[in-house]
């Protein structure tokens, strides 16, 4: 079975989304898109443009939730296998949400007795994974980004519907070991975020004298 981590990042808001760029050192914010604007459609197809050029075999995003809509909780669960694990989570959730067991989706980190662990509605997930699908960010995995100290890593709810035929067959998403974390910003819009990719395309084209590279379609 072959692992890969996608390198675009659609971090969800209620009033926005925010496409990011994995980088070296952390992830590049290429542009934002509020979710009020009569123009989003537009917004949302100059994001994809912009990431098409930045990665022309193609684009494949991850999830990011609103933090808002994730719930923390350490956990009595000393295992020792993980089966016993996830049993012991599900007993404590029983009941603690409005949702039925089936309508959660969890993770946890740690290997005490005590475990943290991130907890969100399926429906939740489905929305966001069925808006990403619907404007062509081809969503495999979903995640948040927790505060500090509520968890360690990254939470990682898994792979969407979709994903699994999105990706060539054999191929899995790799969970992050760290949550996102934005080290920079490409522009304050689509717009400029797309100009200064075509700026570095070309400049790279007049470089190695050949032509800048075309999107993918």
């Amino acid at each position: 079975m072959r692992r890969m981590k996608p390198n675009f990042a659609l971090k969800l808001s209620f009033d926005s989304v925010v496409l990011l760029h994995r980088v070296q050192h952390g992830w590049l914010a290429i542009g934002e898109a509020r979710l009020d604007a009569p123009e989003l459609d537009e917004t949302l197809g100059q994001l994809r443009d912009t990431a098409r050029q930045l990665e022309p075999h193609g684009l494949i995003t991850k999830l990011i939730l609103p933090e808002d809509e994730v719930l923390y909780r350490v956990i009595e669960a000393p295992g020792p296998g993980f089966e016993q694990r996830r049993a012991q989570i599900a007993a404590e959730l029983e009941g603690y949400t409005p949702y039925r067991l089936d309508e959660l989706i969890f993770d946890w980190s740690g290997q005490g007795r005590r475990v943290q662990v991130a907890v969100v509605a399926r429906e939740m997930f489905d929305q966001a994974e069925e808006f990403a699908h619907k404007h062509g960010f081809n969503p495999v995995s979903v995640v948040t980004q927790p505060e500090p100290g509520s968890f360690e890593g990254e939470p990682f709810f898994g792979m969407t519907r979709v994903g699994h035929d999105i990706l060539p067959r054999g191929i899995k998403v790799t969970p992050d070991t760290e949550p996102v974390r934005i080290t920079g910003r490409a522009g304050d819009s689509a717009e400029e975020a797309g100009a200064q990719v075509a700026s570095r395309l070309a400049t790279a084209a007049a470089a190695t004298g050949g032509a800048a590279p075309g999107r993918a379609a």
